[in-house]
């Protein structure tokens, strides 16, 4: 699920497609379509206010046997406080419930366990069950998140701004969730860039006229200081390399020799 978040590519229809893209996906078509499914149903299955209520560990919605069915003008109310989402809220980590925080093992200086707990990080809590659709967020460029209209015969038809194809339709005394769309999340306009870009290119070097400058051609006094100095060296490498001669044509004297 985090990786589909950086993810935009259609789908072909083939569950064993490979996805090629960046940043990579680690699966095939099928492993992304199950995570798209699982968000697009996590933002956008709705119900009316008090269709639901939470079981006692407040992780479920569980019918309302003391439901009383909604107008449709109540539910084409432009307000939006009486639909709620009855899905749990998909947290950044990629869970409904944030994840146990791995404790480090103890270490052998026998430090406080208090110390250990301070450093804890905190876990990720997400809005709560059956919040209203109301208090989502606008799209970054100020489009509602939800928009509701109603058709003359009375039927509601509430949509999402930020998954186009996701629709809720009620009626006075029913109501379903849609969605008929390409499985991919509105992007307010904007082009696709993924969050996890290639490698920053590398700094160049500092062309300043004080970290960079040209050095200074010798004097015919140095060159010839260096010359001397490092004439003995010259003639050793050179009786070297005439020693080696001789003895290679020594031996191959002595090989005709024979």
């Amino acid at each position: 699920i985090r990786c589909s978040r950086q993810t935009c590519v259609l789908l072909s229809g083939n569950l064993e497609n490979n996805i090629n893209t960046y940043p990579p996906f680690p699966g095939k078509e099928k492993h992304l379509l199950r995570a798209q499914i699982a968000r697009i149903s996590a933002a956008t299955h709705i119900s009316p206010a008090d269709f639901f209520q939470p079981n006692e560990d407040g992780e479920e919605a569980i019918a309302n046997p003391e439901y009383e069915p909604l107008s449709p003008s109540e539910l084409a109310d432009s307000s939006l406080e009486n639909w709620v989402h009855h899905s749990m809220f998909i947290l950044p980590q990629g869970r409904t419930k944030s994840a146990p925080a791995l404790k480090p093992e103890s270490s052998s200086h026998g430090e406080d366990e208090e110390e250990d707990e301070e450093e804890e990080e905190e876990e990720e809590v997400g809005p709560p069950l059956l919040h209203p659709i109301a208090e989502d967020d606008d799209l970054d460029d100020g489009t509602p998140a939800w928009c509701v209209k109603q058709s003359p015969n009375g039927t509601v038809l509430v949509s999402s701004n930020y998954w186009p194809g996701a629709y809720a339709i009620a009626t006075e005394e029913r109501w379903w969730n849609v969605y008929i769309g390409w499985g991919q999340k509105q992007l307010s306009g904007e082009a696709y860039r993924p969050i996890n870009l290639h490698p920053p290119v590398a700094d160049q070097f500092d062309d300043s006229e004080e970290a960079c400058r040209e050095v200074d051609d010798p004097s015919h006094e140095e060159e010839e200081a260096w010359l001397a100095a490092h004439a003995e060296l010259n003639a050793d490498v050179a009786d070297d390399e005439n020693g080696d001669g001789s003895e290679e044509s020594e031996e191959e004297d002595d090989e005709d020799d024979r």
